[in-house]
């Protein structure tokens, strides 16, 4: 703490105060061009194989999802739902939503200066959760119509069916009433939040989950909550540049390394699928490209057959390695026995790091923006206004629904997080242990 520049709280509020001024200046000023981006979600009756589909027909991005589908879901499916169907997460459950490097267009850091205690919200950022907020809340209303308040829901995922399927005992939880309003479903939800990380990362430690002994816990964020799993995240180490221009010299588009004779033509994207798709030579490449791939080679990631073709060493680590480039982590024991060897090569090697936190390191960067600003400076810090006794302005109606639906959606992802870990110990008990014990 010694090395940081700590300012008072009269002197951030004249600062927050000042920054509103002078961007309301800005935006009155005759000279500054506004764009506006606008898209529609919309919960559909018309019947559709498709449970989800996207069309650009009115000149913006429309969302449709088949209601029916909707209705056909058990219950707990209806919370997998918002993960899976609104792509909040992907197969391994990996949080979406998070900023992803890969994702910020290469002018936006000139134009969108951040500082180092500001959290990356570029504008694909922006893009994925401001739209997630309207799925949520068009979803809460369909599911209303159903006389299935989405908090009910919630509260029957985390007691019964986390139980019923994988024996987890959570303490009850109590979520908002359909009645109560916007300000005390805030005040409601945050503490849950807490209230559920903490169960969970004391029945990681304790194996199980004592009220009496949880009570006497000091208090806990959410983001610091532990996964069952040793090793549960491979993540880039940091301190090692050589992981990110590997990767990058695999996946970016911007490497270039997929722009070769004859297959100029041909609209890949990477030189990882320009491999897999074509049997290219190494001598097909230019003399500055081949120190590239010189580079690859060395690290063990290409190298050359007989015939002078371009090989991957494995090709089962792809995609994790894909992951830990879009995500900068990748969940270790969803992958297979090869895909997991590799990744452990890897860490031999100083390339990667490992982690056991119910949440991979960028997505507790991802909670820290929105629920308070002790990571970054220009989060939402919405523990400082629903959970430490400070009085946000009631009449706002509709900033506190934005917030409540954007602790409703970490909530859910939260539960999704937990019942991922839950079903990876499982699996692993089931077929990873007996495999051990046969071959000792």
């Amino acid at each position: 703490m010694a090395d940081k520049f700590v300012l008072s709280a009269k002197t951030r509020l004249k600062a927050e105060r000042l920054e509103r001024k002078l961007n309301d200046d800005l935006l009155h000023d005759p000279r500054t061009c506004i764009t506006r981006r606008q898209f529609e979600v919309v919960f559909s009756s018309i019947e559709d194989k498709r449970i989800r589909s996207v069309s650009y027909e009115k000149g913006y991005p429309s969302y449709n999802y088949r209601k029916s589908f909707i209705v056909s879901c058990s219950d707990s499916d209806k919370v997998i739902y918002c993960g899976r169907v609104f792509n909040w997460m992907d197969k391994y459950f990996m949080i979406n939503l998070i900023n992803k490097n890969c994702e910020v267009e290469a002018i936006e850091p000139a134009f969108m200066d951040k500082s180092k205690t500001a959290y990356p919200n570029y504008q694909k950022f922006e893009d994925k959760n401001n739209l997630a907020i309207y799925q949520l809340a068009g979803y809460n209303n369909i599911l209303l119509q159903l006389g299935l308040p989405i908090e009910r829901l919630l509260e029957n995922f985390y007691i019964s069916y986390l139980s019923e399927e994988f024996c987890y005992s959570g303490l009850p939880i109590r979520l908002p009433k359909v009645e109560d309003g916007w300000l005390e479903k805030c005040r409601i939800i945050f503490p849950e939040l807490d209230n559920i990380a903490r169960q969970y990362d004391t029945f990681v430690k304790e194996d199980e989950i004592d009220s009496e002994y949880l009570a006497m816990l000091p208090p806990q964020k959410m983001s610091e909550a532990k996964s069952l799993l040793m090793n549960k995240y491979y993540e880039i180490n940091e301190s090692n540049p050589t992981i990110k221009q590997v990767l990058f010299y695999l996946f970016a588009s911007a490497s270039l390394l997929y722009n070769v004779a004859p297959y100029k033509h041909k609209k890949y994207h990477s030189l990882v699928e320009l491999i897999i798709h074509e049997s290219v030579g190494y001598d097909q490449y230019t003399s500055y490209q081949k120190s590239k791939i010189d580079f690859l080679i060395e690290n063990r990631m290409l190298k050359i057959d007989d015939e002078g073709k371009l090989k991957f060493t494995n090709v089962k680590i792809l995609p994790a390695l894909k992951a830990i480039w879009e995500f900068g982590s990748c969940s270790y024991w969803h992958y297979d026995k090869d895909a997991r060897n590799g990744l452990d090569e890897l860490l031999e090697l100083g390339l990667l790091v490992t982690d056991d936190h119910l949440l991979t390191k960028n997505e507790r960067g991802y909670f820290s923006y929105y629920t308070d600003n002790s990571e970054y400076t220009n989060g939402y810090a919405y523990r400082n206004f629903y959970a430490h006794g400070c009085t946000p302005q009631a009449n706002d109606d509709n900033a506190h629904a934005i917030a409540y639906f954007s602790m409703l959606r970490l909530l859910i992802i939260l539960m999704l997080k937990i019942c991922d870990d839950l079903w990876l110990a499982r699996r692993i008990l089931a077929v990873e242990m007996p495999k051990q014990s046969i071959q000792s």
